[in-house]
């Protein structure tokens, strides 16, 4: 996605936004998609963790905590994975960019 926005990014600096403004305007999209992404998981993941522990003999209750802790983690997880390339795009010449068109 980042590579496909260069020229966008590039204006967007030309014109005068920050590193931090295009690091949000890169990670807001990803951050959207984790939050549709856990909500839609938390239901299955809630009823196929419940019906795999009615199966033991001593079985632990599932709190919404594990499921918090997982969410935050994987939005941790994709926005570091994420950084290094909407950085270095933000830290990229903008004329090196804009001058192929």
């Amino acid at each position: 996605m980042v590579e496909q926005r260069t020229k966008e990014i590039s204006v967007r600096k030309v014109i005068g936004a920050s590193i931090g403004n295009l690091y949000f305007l890169v990670s807001k999209e990803f951050t959207k998609l984790v939050l549709i992404s856990f909500f839609i998981s938390i239901p299955m993941s809630l009823y196929l963790m419940s019906n795999w522990l009615e199966s033991f003999a001593y079985r632990i209750e599932l709190g919404i905590s594990v499921f918090v802790l997982s969410g935050i983690l994987a939005l941790f997880i994709a926005l570091a994975t994420i950084s290094y390339q909407s950085l270095s795009a933000a830290m990229t010449n903008p004329i090196k960019n804009l001058r192929s068109e």
